[in-house]
């Protein structure tokens, strides 16, 4: 082997990793897109605060204090949305719908005369903007909007000896929510999340018709707070 030869083996084989680094760099393994739209499913536990207040018996004060009514329970449903990424910033919308089952009850009035209530959230849907960084994929994001749920009220009313008269009402109420959630993407498609929603549906009067023998009718502002803590998938297409 010559000394030219030589000389331009170590060369080649000096440089060769050096090319071949070169070449992976400047093609870069492509980062995860977030951009697209999505379906998913989720669950959920709840625990919400309805605040019962202005309570009238046949259009004249009752002379009752306000009160409260813990609920909690669990919720499950179903997610659409749409991912738009630039650069590291992702925007969405995203929609869910869930059933509720998720309740409570006061005794703070029981007794003869008096009565016991009972609050109840039915279903849970919320329109949300989405706002987030990406790391690759992982994104983390902030997210709000509105909210309308079923709410269910239940009065247990006990006349003493006369019995017990049972009456509800129900009422959509519209408000507000918001949160915080992180995703992580498994494969293309497959997307796993965690998410924190603080939701307010504001304050409606519920209409409880007693029927005879009892308060026709008795009203009552009720409005619902809560949080809800959920888990879920999403399918991108």
């Amino acid at each position: 082997m010559s000394v030219r030869t030589a000389l331009f083996s170590c060369v080649f084989a000096i440089s060769l990793p050096s090319a071949v680094f070169a070449a992976d760099t400047s093609n870069p393994e492509p980062a995860y897109d977030w951009t697209g739209a999505y379906l998913g499913a989720q669950g959920a536990y709840v625990w919400s605060r309805a605040d019962v207040s202005n309570m009238e018996f046949e259009g004249a004060p009752s002379g009752i204090p306000s009160f409260d009514v813990d609920l909690d329970g669990a919720m499950g449903g179903f997610t659409a949305g749409f991912n738009y990424q630039t650069a590291r910033v992702v925007f969405g919308l995203e929609s869910d719908i869930s059933l509720a089952w998720v309740s409570g009850s006061d005794d703070t009035y029981e007794g003869s005369p008096g009565f016991t209530s009972e609050a109840d959230l039915n279903w849970l849907s919320t329109l949300r903007a989405r706002a987030g960084i990406a790391t690759d994929r992982i994104l983390v994001y902030a997210t709000g909007g509105l909210a309308i749920g079923e709410v269910e009220g239940t009065i247990h009313d006990d006349y003493g000896l006369a019995g017990i008269i049972t009456t509800h009402d129900t009422s959509t109420h519209l408000g507000w929510t918001m949160g915080a959630g992180a995703e992580y993407a498994i494969g293309n498609q497959l997307t796993l999340k965690a998410e924190y929603l603080y939701y307010d549906l504001g304050k409606e009067e519920m209409s409880f018709n007693e029927g005879l023998g009892g308060w026709n009718p008795m009203t009552a502002d009720v409005a619902l707070t809560g949080s809800v803590a959920r888990i879920g998938a999403n399918f991108k297409f």
